[in-house]
C-alpha cells in the first residue's frame, strides 16, 4: 500500500514537470514571435495632432547629434582640433567635423556633430594624437585615474547625446588623425 502511494506522488510529479516544460515551449515559441516580428521594426516617436496623418519622417529628424566642450592642455585650443565620432560595430566609419567657437562652451570651443542613430566612440584629433571620451575624463583627469576605457555614445534620432573627449594624456597608442572635414559625411563599406 504505501508503495502505490509513493508511486501515485512520483506520477503526479512528472506530469507536473512535463506540463510546466509544456507551458515553458509555448511561451518560448509566442515570444520568439513576437520578438522577431519587432526585431526589424525602427523605433519611431512622432507627435501627431488629431487631425495631422504623418506620410514621412523628416531626414533631420532621422539623425542624432553629438556635442560636447573640448578642452586642450595649453593656454588655448588649436585651431586644427577637430572631432571624430567612430561607429562602434565599424570603427572604419568615422563622421568628423571641425571645431565651433560659441560662449555656450565654458572654454569657447566645442563641437556638434550629427550622424545616424548607433553607438559611437568619440575623440578630439590633433596632427598624430586622439583624446578619447573614456573613464578617465569621468574619473576628473586625475593622475590616479588609471582606467582609461572608451565610453560608448548612444545616439537616439532626434536626440542630442553629450560626449567629453579629454583625454590627451593618452599617449600609449598615438594612431593617424583622420582627414578633418567640414561637413559631417559617413562612409559606409560597399558589400557584395
Amino acid at each position: 500500500m504505501i508503495y502505490k502511494l509513493q508511486s501515485k506522488k512520483g506520477i503526479a510529479g512528472i506530469y507536473i514537470v512535463i506540463g510546466g516544460l509544456f507551458l515553458l515551449a509555448i511561451g518560448a515559441v509566442i515570444g520568439s514571435m513576437f520578438s522577431s516580428g519587432m526585431k526589424n521594426q525602427p523605433e519611431v516617436i512622432v507627435s501627431v495632432s488629431p487631425t495631422a496623418t504623418p506620410t514621412s519622417i523628416p531626414e533631420e529628424e532621422s539623425m542624432g547629434s553629438i556635442e560636447g566642450e573640448l578642452i586642450y592642455p595649453s593656454e588655448g585650443i588649436p585651431a586644427d582640433v577637430g572631432v571624430c565620432a567612430e561607429l562602434l560595430e565599424n570603427t572604419n566609419i568615422k563622421t568628423c567635423v571641425q571645431q565651433t567657437k560659441d560662449k555656450k562652451y565654458k572654454t569657447g570651443v566645442g563641437f556638434k556633430i550629427d550622424v545616424t542613430p548607433g553607438v559611437y566612440y568619440v575623440y578630439a584629433t590633433k596632427e598624430q594624437q586622439r583624446a578619447y571620451y573614456n573613464q578617465f575624463v569621468i574619473c576628473g583627469l586625475k593622475y590616479e585615474c588609471k582606467d582609461r576605457t572608451k565610453i560608448p555614445v548612444i545616439v537616439k534620432a532626434g536626440a542630442v547625446s553629450e560626449a567629453m573627449p579629454h583625454d590627451w594624456y593618452d599617449t600609449t597608442t598615438p594612431t593617424p588623425s583622420p582627414k578633418i572635414m567640414l561637413k559631417p559625411t559617413i562612409k559606409l563599406p560597399i558589400s557584395n
